[in-house]
C-alpha cells in the first residue's frame, strides 16, 4: 500500500513534469472516423498536409486511403506534429521529410519541392526560407 502511494506521487509528479495530463485528448485530436472508430491524428502516417480556405487537406502515406478532410487550424496540426519530421513550407503546406527527394531552383529563384509521393500541384518554397529548410532536410533542425 505505502509503495503503491509513492508510485502513484511519483506518476503525478513524472505527468507535470512532462505535461502530460492524464486523459487530455486534445494533444492527439480526432481527425476522422474510419468503420465507426475515431481516428486521431497521431494515429496517421501522414506525408502532406495542404490547406485551402481554412481546409486541409491530409495525405497519408498509402495513397490508396482517400485524402481526409478537416478543420482545424493548420496551426493547431503543426503544434501536435513532430517539428523533426515535418516542415511547414508555406503557411498553407508541411510535408514529411520521407517524400521530400529534394528542390531545385524554379525561374523565379523560388525553389521547387521534388517528392516521392504522388500529388498534382507543385509545391514551392520561399527563396528566404530555404537555407532552413536545407538544414532541417539534413536533419541539423
Amino acid at each position: 500500500p505505502e509503495s503503491k502511494a509513492i508510485y502513484s506521487r511519483w506518476l503525478r509528479y513524472s505527468e507535470k513534469r512532462l505535461h502530460v495530463r492524464p486523459g487530455n485528448l486534445q494533444e492527439n485530436p480526432v481527425i476522422t472516423i474510419r468503420d465507426g472508430k475515431d481516428i486521431r491524428l497521431l494515429d496517421l502516417d501522414i506525408v502532406l498536409i495542404c490547406n485551402s480556405n481554412g481546409m486541409n487537406t491530409i495525405y497519408e502515406r498509402n495513397p490508396s486511403n482517400p485524402p481526409i478532410q478537416d478543420s482545424h487550424p493548420l496551426k493547431y496540426l503543426v503544434e501536435r506534429l513532430d517539428r523533426k519530421e515535418y516542415y511547414q513550407i508555406t503557411r498553407w503546406e508541411l510535408v514529411h521529410r520521407s517524400i521530400v527527394k529534394g528542390y531545385e531552383v524554379n525561374g523565379d529563384k523560388n525553389f521547387r519541392l521534388a517528392l516521392d509521393f504522388p500529388l498534382e500541384q507543385q509545391l514551392v518554397i520561399n527563396k528566404d526560407k530555404i537555407d532552413d529548410f536545407a538544414k532541417w532536410l539534413l536533419g541539423g533542425h
